[in-house]
């Protein structure tokens, strides 16, 4: 049996290194009351006193300065361990752990909300339900969830870790080799189940035919744009069915929205396909709804 190489839990990017992040447990890792002054609380900068820790220094992982302070240095050296400074990374500790822990990276809705208080939406429980129940039809089931919106696809993945169900997510600001990984993953691991994506970042260009259910969370204004996502896993190739399913919310603007893709759609069919039986469909009205 082959070993695996351990990967990101996210990204699936190879791990390399292993930070030991000092400078953000009790005591600050200085014991020594005059190293950051006698009325100094433990998580304020050693330089300054004043300001919180809030700068990550790297590849040495100390953290016992503020970037203010960490910017004003002569030298481009560690002020604790004199070890060369390569990057230097703004954290934040406001998140009710009074300094214990360095939130660093792009920021998640999940990191603004108090989870344990958070109340779910129907979209989003529509959508874990079908994943759920299509599992249970099939337990090698793949899928792809769609939507135009980051913060949807955080929740919609913190919803599917509850349930128990492994999901990746490729999104326009991950870097190429972080979006290789995490395509790899979706389709050589048998346990990751959905890749969650964006519209933009996911809608064209890939070849997906592992999946055989493909999730739209919002209505897109452009219709072709949903046909060219669901495509991903619809191919030529594609040796399964694959069920496509819209989610739209009753009494929203995405009902507007779907009368506009079925308007703009009737249109096409009318002129570029020349079928008169789709232009007979459209009104005066609709005309002037499309063009107004």
């Amino acid at each position: 049996m082959q070993k695996r190489e351990r990967s990101c839990p996210v990204c699936f990017v190879p791990l390399s290194i292993t930070l030991n992040l000092r400078g953000v447990d009790d005591d600050g890792g200085l014991s020594c009351p005059t190293a950051r002054g006698q009325n100094s609380p433990p998580d304020t900068c050693i330089i300054c006193m004043e300001n919180p820790r809030n700068a990550l220094i790297l590849p040495c992982g100390h953290m016992f300065t503020c970037m203010e302070c960490c910017g004003q240095l002569q030298k481009r050296n560690c002020p604790i361990c004199r070890q060369q400074i390569q990057k230097v990374v703004k954290t934040d500790g406001n998140d009710g752990t009074n300094g214990k822990s360095a939130v660093v990276g792009r920021k998640s809705i999940l990191q603004k909300l108090n989870m344990s208080e958070f109340a779910s939406s129907t979209k989003v429980e529509a959508v874990v339900k079908a994943i759920g129940s299509s599992q249970k039809k099939e337990s090698h089931a793949k899928a792809i969830v769609f939507s135009q919106y980051v913060t949807m696809i955080d929740l919609v993945e913190w919803r599917l870790k509850q349930q128990g169900i492994r999901a990746v997510k490729l999104v326009g600001s991950m870097p190429v080799t972080a979006r290789r990984s995490t395509l790899t993953a979706f389709k050589t691991d048998p346990s990751v189940k959905v890749v969650l994506m964006s519209l933009k970042a996911g809608g064209e260009g890939l070849n997906l035919q592992e999946a055989t259910h493909v999730y739209v969370l919002e209505p897109w204004w452009n219709p072709a744009v949903e046909m060219q996502a669901i495509q991903r896993a619809h191919r030529i190739g594609q040796q399964n069915k694959v069920t496509a399913v819209r989610f739209i919310t009753k009494d929203t603007i995405e009902e507007k929205k779907n009368q506009l893709q079925e308007k703009k759609r009737l249109v096409f069919e009318g002129t570029v396909d020349c079928k008169a039986a789709s232009l007979a469909q459209l009104t005066e009205d609709d005309l002037r709804f499309l063009f107004h």
